[in-house]
């Protein structure tokens, strides 16, 4: 399916701009990025989206410095959807590749610091898996500990 790129690989881009209904994309932001990206072209994909991330999340918080937390939640939010989508082209060795752990890494800590800003309680949680965990988020109703 081709969205705002001649090269249908680059389908990437809806999945980042569905977010949008949930606060996890802005249409505008995710049309000017594409814009800046030629067809096909993974390492300007990566740059741009990186670009876009951290320019967001200087907003979320820059906002949440002034003692905005929904701004800052929506903005960080928004960011760490775009650090995933800069990580997506980079998984031919994402385990030794520098770039694509930092994205990973930003990813999840901007979505940790907007999750503590949610309205209802967020629990990170450890799910044995092997010999080893993997991390996840518990999203309670709220913070009664009722069943």
């Amino acid at each position: 399916m081709k969205f705002l790129f001649e090269d249908e690989s680059f389908f990437e881009t809806l999945r980042t701009a569905c977010f949008a209904p949930y606060g996890g994309a802005d249409l505008g932001e995710v049309i000017v990025t594409a814009q800046a990206i030629p067809d096909g072209d993974e390492d300007a994909w990566y740059r741009q989206w990186r670009a876009t991330a951290a320019r967001v999340q200087e907003l979320g918080e820059r906002a949440l410095a002034a003692g905005h937390p929904l701004s800052a939640r929506e903005a960080l939010l928004r960011a760490s959807n775009y650090y995933r989508t800069a990580e997506f082209y980079l998984r031919d060795d994402p385990f030794n590749d520098d770039r694509a752990k930092e994205v990973s890494s930003l990813a999840r800590n901007t979505f940790a610091t907007a999750a503590a800003h949610l309205n209802t309680p967020v629990e990170a949680v450890a799910i044995p898996y092997e010999d080893t965990t993997l991390p996840g988020y518990l999203f309670l109703v709220d913070d009664s500990g009722v069943p």
